[in-house]
């Protein structure tokens, strides 16, 4: 099936399924106990040392809109996020946990796809709501983190995540593929197809082919790179038009590419592979979408 974002609408059935209460009557619990009772000690315990604790767990506080990853969340941290919080760096420690939290009292019936929220951190979170082609509930993500529970609190709403959100570095689609070792022959091909600002439009997805593909394009230097209109679609045939994290790419759905070719998406659940071509690194923020580095081309040249 073709996977396509739902459009920005109010999904108030969504929020009756997901959300446990309405509104903040009856709620038992400020959002800092909240999270302790559904079971995400280890996001209590970075709240404590990193100081939102204090007004979190204040009722009087708020309305706030609070991302609670899951304990499973925290111990599958990459090496480098997860020493922050194993040798208490308490200036980076901050900066990510205030990136868990919104103003607001929003629930999941109140997201739209590619909705931006301003959080404490000062950075805007991406939220992004994805249709189910079984017919059930859309799938909603929060900086590419799936919701899996919801619940309101005495001063605000809780949303617990399966991702510990952090947004490094803060920069575009064609910043990040300017900075990257790996991504230099992508980042000469963009430059001299003049398409720096076509990766910098908002709410895409960018396939980047690493170095080593373009070394196996036979003819390459001599002939490939002297066709402005051959490595201009080359570069268009790896972006859409939206921002597609890891959890909507399930297996058999298919996405259009800017081009309008279509882009077959295999997943067994370990691993992700587009039209053959396998995924190397998901889910990469940027501030205008999200980046994959990937280990050939989606389309001959």
């Amino acid at each position: 099936m073709l996977l396509s974002p739902i459009l920005p609408v109010m999904f108030s059935l969504l929020s009756i399924l997901l959300v446990l209460v309405p509104t903040v009557q009856g709620a038992e619990w400020d959002i800092y106990d909240l999270a302790d009772s559904l079971g995400c000690k280890d996001f209590v315990g970075a709240l404590q040392n990193s100081g939102p604790m204090y007004v979190l767990s204040n009722n009087n506080s708020g309305p706030f809109t609070v991302f609670a990853p899951t304990d499973d969340a925290f111990n599958n941290l990459p090496a480098n996020i997860a020493a922050i919080f194993n040798y208490g760096n308490w200036e980076y420690m901050h900066e990510i946990i205030t990136f868990h939290i919104a103003y607001g009292n929003l629930s999941l019936g109140d997201f739209h796809n590619e909705a931006r929220l301003r959080t404490w951190q000062g950075q805007d979170l991406r939220v992004n709501v994805y249709s189910n082609s079984s017919g059930g509930a859309p799938m909603v993500t929060a900086e590419g983190a799936r919701i899996v529970k919801s619940a309101v609190a005495t001063n605000g709403i809780l949303h617990v995540v399966d991702r510990v959100l952090y947004n490094f570095p803060q920069v575009s689609a064609d910043q990040y593929v300017h900075e990257q070792w790996n991504l230099t022959t992508l980042d000469m091909v963009v430059q001299i197809a003049g398409l720096q600002d076509t990766l910098r439009g908002d709410n895409m997805t960018l396939f980047a082919p690493n170095n080593s593909v373009f070394g196996k394009i036979k003819g390459f230097e001599n002939h490939t790179l002297s066709n402005v209109t051959r490595i201009t679609n080359l570069v268009k045939n790896h972006m859409v038009s939206s921002t597609f994290y890891s959890a909507s790419l399930t297996d058999g759905a298919v996405l259009t590419n800017t081009l309008g070719q279509h882009i077959a998406v295999k997943n067994n659940g370990t691993a992700i592979t587009l039209n053959g071509a396998p995924v190397i690194r998901s889910d990469v923020s940027v501030t205008n979408g999200v980046v994959y580095i990937i280990g050939d081309l989606l389309f001959p040249v």
